[in-house]
């Protein structure tokens, strides 16, 4: 299979799309600086460790995607993934808190091929860091439980494009077939719009612990296309769309808070 199909058209940008996510990820950063300015500098500050199980949802447009060419058909499926990392919340007033941090993000999609009866699996999995940038406004319900909802950007940081591939050895007794995927990086990184609400439960001493959903919309991240080929059939240069929004549970634990002390200037 001529290797040169893996890259056409998969290079050339959307510029359009992009400038697009900039300029509403910008108004967003001037919301949140406009929001530390007007409050002088945070009050507190607290770091916290968090976990979000990824979840495929039919809801949010996560869901499997079939394509037929040649009368193959041919499916991209998203599979549960996970993101963690550490969190650092700086307290503005008792309602508004900025949030940023890094994650670590790890998503794998499964490509189906069904060529008459003849079926075919291959998974791939897609690494990426996240940098978020939100603010948080919260709702006291109780003592010491609150409600939190929080909009902002995450910067996606994509390390490299991928590849996998699979292919049948006749000489073991399989059939003969070649599978191959190529998912080449839109840019190495790529805003996104991230919105989540929870609850929130304090304690004095023991810290902070914090449940509630989460979700991701942006642009997909890859120009992905799925190469088949079979003794009857080949389908080559398959555009296919994944590994864009994203649905998950938050679980996050923060130490106490430290109180951040402003600096007298001297007379």
């Amino acid at each position: 299979m001529d290797k040169s199909l893996y890259f056409i058209n998969m290079t050339k940008a959307k510029g359009s799309e992009l400038q697009s996510c900039l300029k509403y990820s910008l108004i967003l950063i001037v919301i949140l600086l406009s929001s530390v300015i007007v409050n002088g500098q945070s009050k507190t500050a607290n770091f916290g460790f968090q976990i979000e199980p990824i979840i495929p949802n039919k809801l949010f447009r996560i869901e499997e995607q079939i394509y037929n060419e040649s009368g193959v058909n041919i499916s991209i499926t998203p599979n549960p993934g996970v993101s963690y990392g550490g969190v650092v919340q700086f307290g503005l007033n008792k309602h508004f808190a900025l949030e940023t941090g890094m994650n670590y993000l790890r998503r794998s999609f499964t490509i189906g091929v069904d060529d008459n009866g003849f079926k075919k699996d291959l998974t791939f999995v897609a690494d990426n860091f996240e940098v978020p940038l939100s603010i948080i406004y919260y709702i006291r319900l109780g003592e010491k439980l609150y409600m939190g909802h929080s909009v902002g950007i995450s910067f996606q940081l994509l390390p490299s494009s991928l590849y996998s591939r699979d292919t049948g050895d006749p000489a073991m007794g399989e059939p003969e077939y070649d599978l191959e995927q190529v998912s080449v990086r839109r840019y190495w990184v790529v805003p996104a719009f991230k919105g989540s609400f929870g609850f929130e439960y304090r304690t004095e001493k023991k810290g902070y612990f914090f449940v509630g959903p989460v979700y991701h919309l942006f642009t997909p991240l890859y120009y992905s296309r799925v190469n088949y080929s079979s003794n009857t059939t080949d389908v080559l240069g398959m555009k296919i769309d994944a590994i864009g929004d994203y649905f998950g549970l938050v679980f996050r634990y923060s130490f106490p808070p430290s109180i951040l002390k402003k600096k007298e200037k001297k007379p």
